[in-house]
């Protein structure tokens, strides 16, 4: 990092490139960009006063092999790249520290230039068994690429193991290696979420989504949905006249963000002794949604009020899930879930079959008998009369116990529809 104070023009003075060569280059630029000639001053004074580029290297699952081609590059070479190019602050083979010396360098960088400096990730992050599989300085390889990436301008993935985990994620990839853009969710606190901890957010979201499609079909899924991140859902709100007053345009704006162009214009309102309102008009037909208090009595709103302080935290602005090449905006819990289940079935085919009989042969072998790719499971009974009272209250002829069992579970079972 440059020294306090010092600016780029200053630390090329001290490499001995003088004022007239300075211009004569920032000259060139105004011409390249066909910029006209009064801008010139401009540019001079902002390149003149600008900092190098700070750059950290992260090396996680990989052979060194990038950075031993860093270090036997010639143009430029690595000296003018380290001393010139850039202000490079972290690297585990080229920098001078180690141990705590070194993460504490990390660290400062990611406090002092949060959002400004660029993040090289050479090799695979493993997710297998909560990431212990790669460790620096006694962290997981994904919790310091989730800090350090996630604080970053922009991160950069170096070789085929950082870009889709390479050799280290071949079959069976103990490791559960994967490249750094293999998921991850960016959220608008610029924090990434990736691994684990985005399953755990996924699986959060199909639980609110089965939720909200258990509403009654008088309310509009997702302006209740946006009030759930909101955190609206509660009596405590409706006693609170000023705070849902203030909270109504904040939904209307989010309900505008989801909507396309040509169908925005949400207005909310709060009614004291009522609930919220929320109306727009789309080509001369009028929309209108309510929150009342027959809702807030339900289930399924304290339910959803439960996940209020998580859908804050991870939504208050729309965020972005990112897989490759690909980027889908996230406006809340449903939007992450379908965009996650709809990655997962691109290029597959899924068919459901009542038995084996409704197979053709090609599809029975390939499902069923092929003993090079079918797994078996051993089913045991191990409590015959826990079995039996479930089989009993499922199948039998008495509805009470039945519809109790289904009552109880409806909002956390994870049923294939």
């Amino acid at each position: 990092m440059l020294p306090e104070g010092q600016c780029l023009s200053s630390a090329l003075k001290a490499r001995g490139v003088s004022r007239r060569r300075f211009v004569e280059f920032c000259s060139f630029m105004v011409a390249t960009l066909a910029l006209p000639d009064r801008f010139l001053g401009q540019v001079v004074e902002a390149l003149g006063k600008a900092r190098k580029p700070v750059l950290v290297w992260l090396q996680f699952q990989d052979c060194a092999g990038n950075s031993e081609s860093i270090l036997r590059a010639s143009h430029p070479t690595v000296l003018e790249v380290v001393l010139d190019l850039l202000s490079w602050e972290y690297h585990e083979i080229i920098m001078a520290g180690a141990g705590k010396q070194a993460e504490a360098a990390l660290q400062r960088v990611v406090k002092e230039e949060k959002g400004k400096y660029l993040v090289v990730v050479e090799g695979a992050i493993p997710l297998a068994d909560d990431g212990v599989y790669c460790t620096v300085g006694g962290r997981t390889a994904i919790d310091v690429a989730r800090e350090v990436c996630g604080n970053a301008a922009a991160s950069i993935a170096v070789g085929a193991c950082a870009w889709d985990g390479g050799l280290v994620a071949a079959k069976p990839n103990p490791t559960g290696a994967v490249g750094l853009e293999e998921a991850v969710l960016r959220p608008a606190s610029g924090d990434e979420r990736a691994g684990e901890d985005l399953h755990r957010l996924v699986e959060e979201a199909r639980i609110i989504r089965n939720v909200l499609n258990g509403l009654h079909s008088r309310y509009n899924r997702q302006v209740i949905e946006q009030a759930a991140i909101l955190g609206v859902l509660a009596e405590r709100i409706f006693r609170d006249p000023p705070k849902a007053l203030a909270a109504a345009p904040y939904i209307a704006r989010r309900l505008d963000a989801l909507a396309e162009e040509t169908e925005r214009g949400w207005q909310g309102s709060f009614v004291e002794g009522q609930g919220f309102l929320f109306e727009r008009t789309v080509r001369g037909v009028k929309d209108v949604a309510i929150i009342d208090h027959a809702l807030l009595g339900s289930t399924d709103a304290r339910k959803l009020d439960e996940f209020a302080v998580s859908l804050q935290d991870n939504y208050p602005r729309p965020g972005m899930l990112r897989r490759k090449g690909e980027e889908i905006p996230i406006h809340g819990p449903v939007s992450l879930f379908e965009a996650v289940t709809t990655m997962g079935r691109k290029g597959i085919t899924l068919q459901r079959y009542k038995g084996l009989g409704e197979m053709n042969p090609g599809q029975l072998w390939e499902t069923t008998l092929d003993t090079n790719a079918r797994s078996l499971l051993q089913v045991k009974v191990k409590e015959v009369d826990e079995a039996d009272d479930i089989f009993t209250k499922l199948m039998g002829d008495v509805v009470e116990p039945r519809r109790e069992f289904i009552q109880e579970n409806a909002l956390t079972a994870s049923v294939d529809v």
